[in-house]
């Protein structure tokens, strides 16, 4: 017989207790009486002179001492394995939006947990635990732990995200934990059924009979008169009337009552928004089991244009192609007028540079000239065809863009720098280079569009229009749609000197320095995030949205993907049988103790 709570034996030092009880003399107070004829019974304890009592037999005694040892293996938790004990367990914890669903309460997370807390109270002494959580990230909350205070302080620990569920990772990552084990076995505590058919790998679902409604998209459009919200309702329920309510920087714009029908979804449109509005908000009034996912946002671009400096003697090819943009403003300068140049976002140099280049926009430079603290020049040479770089980080320039078919007349040798990479050139020098120095993005080009073919192939405004892009980028791409759990491409000003993302639960997250910033990392919270930009002098901000991705999460009754073979090395693992003998032992000492109930009730 083995023990779960070896330590609850502990209570049989009951057993003497109650022995000790039995055997120890009573003690008495003398008192004078008139007679001890009423008092034979008594007698013989009152002539005793020895501390202790002589054991009798005694029924009730034995009753007792039956009682308190059934209790103290019931505390114990005695149980019968049929085979060697070492079984251990991956638990895979599902942590994406839709368990927060509140069909199966307090929640379908919550729900979960206490299942595997019950999992973790069953543990035997030589078995061990991992527990994986996840939402759109895998990651190891416990690891092979046999400590069951450890692993519930873990389990306790966790919460649900806002993401969707990444199982593969998940299970991948378990197949990789198993390796180090002999015999385990995977549970996954989800609301989507998995199918497995591996026997190591069990699911368990979590969930009820789930009602719910989500905003599935927000999307403006800002023309002359006005800007144009369209927002996305999807139904998960049966057939329903919604309240649904617009709002613009927090202000309510509008309410519709939109009826839809059961498992589809309704455009509603909205008008007369202000025109100086920011942030847009569409949120469902109707109470559902998820709430999360019943409001959206979009947040709408400045209307502000880029400011950029063309510095030229006269370049119709480079005019024609920024004239493209209608979200950029062109100021155009000779070289001999072009004096000091700072508060642009971008400066184009048309044969021409500068000794010191600007520090607070972005770079793009055609036959570059001179000495310059940029770009180190050589001398003139003619190329020997064109050919594109395959490995570069900033290939996405030449999208679309066929260089082989460019003819280069003449060009400049420039020494590739460092923070450098050639997108293409001949065959021993660089024709275009684009990289990233001090927060500044710069693109150069070693020829003189007059001396190339390129302004006549049908590439050359494309190629122009990704350098452009690259070059002006919004803060954040809005016109993408973040979902949490996301990692988010922050683009700062190139005289940012400090970037800060605020969450929407206000929280401040250092984004940069160092320059160029990581994605960020910790987009998790839905709503509404800031991004702040500070530089001496000046300041700027910017906004962009989070939402659950409705898709995968809002429909909560929908099914997970079937692992035919599930990526295990334990196929066919069988469970330790174990019998856990408590139950049996508390209806035992029930039993005594109502047996010895009746023995007192009846004298003996």
């Amino acid at each position: 017989m083995n023990f779960i709570n070896p330590w609850g034996l502990l209570f049989g030092l009951s057993i003497p207790a109650i022995i000790l009880l039995y055997l120890l003399k009573q003690q008495h107070e003398d008192v004078e009486v008139s007679s001890t004829f009423l008092w034979r019974m008594a007698l013989k304890d009152v002539q005793a002179s020895q501390p202790w009592q002589r054991f009798k037999r005694n029924l009730l005694l034995l009753l007792q001492l039956l009682a308190a040892a059934v209790m103290t293996l019931m505390i114990a938790r005695p149980y019968l394995a049929s085979q060697a004990q070492g079984y251990d367990y991956v638990v895979i914890l599902d942590a994406s939006a839709s368990m927060r669903a509140v069909d199966v309460k307090p929640s379908r997370f919550d729900k979960a947990k206490g299942e595997i807390d019950k999992l973790i109270d069953g543990l035997l002494p030589k078995e061990h635990m991992s527990i994986i959580t996840v939402d759109g990230k895998a990651r190891i909350a416990a690891n092979w732990s046999s400590d069951r205070a450890v692993l519930k302080d873990a389990l306790n620990g966790l919460k649900p995200g806002n993401a969707a569920d990444n199982m593969d990772d998940a299970v991948y990552l378990a197949q990789a934990m198993l390796k180090e084990r002999k015999d385990a076995r995977v549970y996954i505590y989800s609301d989507k059924p998995y199918g497995f058919d591996d026997k190591a790998y069990q699911s368990v679902v979590i969930r009820g009979d789930p009602i719910n409604r989500a905003v599935a998209g927000v999307s403006y459009t800002a023309a002359d008169d006005g800007i144009a919200v369209l927002s996305k309702v999807a139904n998960f329920g049966g057939d329903a009337t919604l309240s649904v309510e617009c709002l613009a920087d927090g202000k309510t714009i509008d309410v519709k009552e939109v009826n839809i029908p059961a498992g589809e979804a309704a455009d509603v449109y909205w008008n007369d928004i202000p025109d100086n509005a920011g942030i847009i908000e569409i949120r469902i009034l109707n109470e559902d089991d998820l709430m999360a996912d019943n409001a959206g946002w979009a947040a709408i671009r400045a209307a502000d244009k880029a400011k950029v400096l063309l510095i030229t003697q006269r370049n119709a090819f480079l005019e024609k192609a920024l004239s493209l943009r209608n979200d950029i403003e062109v100021f155009k300068t000779t070289y001999d007028q072009a004096g000091d140049m700072s508060g642009y976002r971008l400066y184009i140099f048309d044969g021409y540079m500068p000794a010191e280049t600007p520090k607070d926009g972005n770079i793009i430079v055609f036959n570059p000239k001179g000495e310059n603290d940029m770009l180190k020049v050589g001398a003139s040479y003619e190329p020997s065809g064109v050919k594109a770089r395959d490995l570069s980080t900033y290939a996405d320039l030449m999208k679309y863009v066929r260089p082989e078919e460019f003819h280069i007349a003449k060009a400049v040798d420039i020494e590739v720098p460092t923070w450098a990479d050639v997108l293409f050139g001949d065959e021993t020098h660089p024709l275009m280079l684009a990289g990233e120095q001090d927060s500044r993005r710069i693109a150069a080009f070693a020829f003189d569009l007059h001396d190339s073919d390129m302004p006549l192939k049908m590439d050359f405004p494309i190629l122009m229009q990704n350098v452009l892009a690259w070059m002006l980028p919004p803060v954040v791409d809005n016109d993408v749609q973040i979902y949490a759990g996301s990692d988010v491409d922050i683009n700062p000003l190139p005289q940012a000197e400090n970037v800060n993302v605020i969450t929407p639960s206000g929280k401040t997250v250092a984004v940069a320095p160092p320059f160029p910033p990581a994605p960020f990392a910790y987009a998790d919270e839905v709503g509404v995030y800031t991004v702040e930009q500070r530089w001496n002098g000046g300041s700027a901000k910017g906004y962009f949205t989070v939402t659950i991705p409705t898709e995968q999460e809002s429909d909560l009754a929908a099914d997970g993907k079937s692992y035919a073979q599930a990526p295990s090395q334990q196929t066919g693992a069988n469970p330790v049988s174990r019998t856990e003998l408590k139950p049996y032992l508390a209806w035992l000492a029930l039993l005594l103790v109502l047996i010895e109930w009746q023995v007192y009730q009846r004298g003996y």
